[in-house]
């Protein structure tokens, strides 16, 4: 027996822990911090070592994560599933992230279609002031100058803008 084995406490380091997770170790880090890991015991050299009950529990964070749970649901579902759920406490926790889920589906389809009515307003080959209101914020502001005859395009009375 060597003696470094001698004063090894067994089970992971943290980098061991990430690459069988196949994550970085930022992101335990970042698990730790939030509560979904606890703080491992550490060697005598304040190695941190993770045994596997915190191999399980990366991995159910992670598999949970994929499935599109939040980080607070899975610590909410680890502690259920930890007190004995049952498929009724399961289905409850499923039903509120399909909820979460299906309104920010609605609202990134409302984006895209922001986007491409936006889009779809610019088809010259001018300035990107030809957008007009569709782009407010996104823009400087119209200069007086502009000929708002054109239909919001920002144009410049004499020619020199967008034309659209």
């Amino acid at each position: 027996m060597n003696a470094t084995a001698d004063t090894r406490k067994p089970g992971l380091t943290i980098g061991e822990l990430a690459e069988a997770c196949k994550v970085g170790t930022d992101t335990v880090r970042y698990y730790m911090k939030r509560g979904l890991l606890a703080e491992p015991g550490r060697t005598r050299h304040g190695h941190r070592r993770f045994g596997a009950e915190e191999l399980e529990k990366l991995r159910f964070v992670l598999r949970a994560k994929a499935h599109g749970f939040t980080l607070a649901e899975i610590g909410e579902l680890w502690e259920l599933l930890g007190e004995g759920a049952t498929c009724a406490d399961l289905r409850e926790a499923i039903n509120g992230a399909l909820d979460r889920q299906r309104v920010m589906r609605d609202e990134a389809e409302r984006a895209v279609d922001r986007l491409e009515r936006l889009r779809g307003s610019c088809e010259c080959e001018g300035t990107a002031r030809c957008l007009g209101d569709d782009v407010a914020g996104f823009v400087p502001e119209v200069d007086e100058g502009v000929d708002e005859s054109l239909g919001g395009c920002g144009a410049t009375r004499g020619g020199d803008g967008c034309g659209c």
